[in-house]
């Protein structure tokens, strides 16, 4: 089987053909045989031959995400509307999307089948279950001469779809742009936290904000190019937007917490030790008022002594204050 998948591949459909029927030799339970024969005969025209196939094919079909009988089908229905057969194109496609109500491609062809025999309401719904399934179908249906019997009406269901793939996207863009607000101003207000706790951090919310932005930004983009799959993509990457926002957002209040309280631990510890305004220019006034009263002993004069305590002493008060103040300055500004 794989040889004669090669083969196929490769257009060789004459040796591909033989080495199909040799593996069916062998294994007459491999579905995969039966519809790679098929498909080998689809590709030289033999019509009969293929369509013998896929009947045959059917009592072997695994059932997985689809019912793989609604793949044979949906070849069985090619082939009789290759033959302009387009009711009995349409009957086989019935049975593949009712085996499979999820098989894109059998409604997008069941779609053309009915668009053929005017059944437009048949055609429109399979359509629009085809191209919600797979976007790729919208830009085909734009192309499709098969729709050409009730191409006006295909035309207004692709505008119609596209508005309302538009109008989704355009509410999620709306939606994240509150956030995204609430975002940029909890990090304003972290990045002034963290200026004035003097803290040689960096704030892990901003680069989440220009992520969230540049997200926002994207979106609008996709929004606005009025091409469907961007369109479509416009709103989960506005989501997307709106969720890194409010986590963001989260986490800049954690941060603005953090650099408040550091702050305030920076701004009550000096004041704890405020004794030293006390103590520290008591003690350098004494040391300085025993070295005048040191210099006044060698100085003549019955005053000298006293006096020289008590200059020493008011200098070492005012020397102990601006020690004091450079203290608390420093302490404030973390050093």
């Amino acid at each position: 089987r794989e040889m004669a998948e090669e083969l196929r591949r490769r257009g060789v459909l004459d040796e591909s053909e033989e080495f199909y029927l040799k593996a069916l030799e062998l294994n007459r339970l491999d579905y995969r045989i039966y519809v790679g024969l098929a498909e080998t005969y689809l590709q030289i025209n033999k019509f009969d031959k293929a369509k013998i196939f896929l009947e045959k094919s059917l009592p072997h079909a695994p059932s997985e995400e689809i019912d793989y009988k609604s793949y044979s089908y949906r070849l069985i229905g090619h082939i009789y509307a290759c033959e302009e057969d387009y009711n009995q194109a349409v009957s086989i496609l019935r049975s593949s999307i009712e085996l499979s109500p999820t098989y894109e491609d059998g409604h997008y062809d069941y779609a053309q089948y009915c668009a053929q025999i005017r059944n437009k309401e048949a055609c429109l719904s399979s359509l629009e279950k085809a191209i919600l399934a797979k976007p790729l179908y919208w830009y085909l249906a734009h192309k499709e001469r098969s729709f050409g019997p009730v191409r006006s009406e295909v035309e207004k269901l692709l505008a119609r779809i596209r508005k309302g793939a538009s109008s989704r996207a355009k509410d999620a863009i709306t939606n994240s742009e509150s956030p995204l607000k609430e975002a940029r101003e909890a990090v304003f207000k972290a990045k002034e936290a963290l200026i004035i706790s003097k803290d040689k951090a960096k704030l892990n919310s901003s680069p989440m904000c220009g992520n969230a932005e540049a997200k926002f930004e994207l979106a609008k983009e996709k929004g606005e190019s009025g091409d469907y799959v961007a369109i479509l993509e416009a709103k989960p990457i506005a989501d997307e937007a709106h969720t890194i926002a409010n986590e963001t957002k989260n986490e800049a209040y954690q941060e603005l917490k953090k650099y408040q309280d550091i702050r305030a631990y920076r701004v009550k510890k000096p004041w704890k030790s405020v004794h030293i305004f006390i103590w520290l220019p008591l003690v350098v006034g004494l040391i300085a008022g025993i070295g005048g009263c040191t210099i006044g002993i060698f100085v003549p004069g019955k005053e000298t002594t006293g006096k020289g305590f008590s200059l020493g002493f008011f200098v070492g008060l005012i020397v102990g204050f601006i020690l004091c103040i450079y203290i608390i300055k420093d302490a404030l500004e973390g050093k």
